[in-house]
């Protein structure tokens, strides 16, 4: 490979790496200023309060924040069930696994105190590619509460969850 190869290919990887992903609806969230570096980085999930149900005190669950991009794996139940085969699982227990927790990756923005994500994969594929939610963020030192927005939860179909109830959860930052 000749050294100017070499270099077109290292500038191409990161003029695509720069680039980002873009979504079609930017409207209120282009941040005035870079996100804050102080929500970058791994926090562990140790309250949550859905609300509809009991709040969960330290469930398995991990936040990670990167310059404009988010991960978020976390379990909605208190103790989630082995499978009876690890390698052959019924139905019924993957059913039962699929709907004990809630993972998704995309980008997001910060715009004052709203933390606005908007997921490239999802467990749920209706969430992804389109949808995006909306919490409001508040930030002291290794702490992060998030409380979703009640009616901002939208669809990658552009439907509103009708729902005015809101979620919260606090994390701690990963050590």
């Amino acid at each position: 490979m000749s050294v100017q190869r070499w270099k077109l290919g290292i500038t191409l990887m990161v003029l695509a790496a720069c680039s980002g992903t873009g979504t079609s609806d930017q409207s209120i969230d282009t941040p005035t200023a870079a996100a804050p570096k102080g929500i970058e980085g791994a926090w562990r999930l140790v309250s949550f309060k859905p609300a509809a149900s009991a709040p969960l005190t330290e469930p398995a669950g991990l936040y990670v924040f990167a310059p404009g991009h988010y991960s978020v794996i976390y379990a909605t139940v208190s103790s989630r069930t082995p499978f009876a085969n690890d390698t052959a699982p019924t139905t019924a227990e993957k059913v039962k696994a699929y709907d004990s927790f809630v993972a998704n990756a995309g980008t997001y923005v910060v715009a004052g105190d709203t933390l606005v994500v908007r997921p490239i994969i999802s467990r749920n594929p209706g969430y992804m590619g389109g949808g995006e939610d909306r919490f409001v963020m508040r930030v002291a030192g290794d702490t992060v509460w998030l409380a979703a927005v009640p009616g901002a939860f939208l669809w990658a179909s552009g439907r509103r969850n009708s729902s005015a109830l809101s979620d919260s959860l606090t994390l701690v930052r990963a050590r």
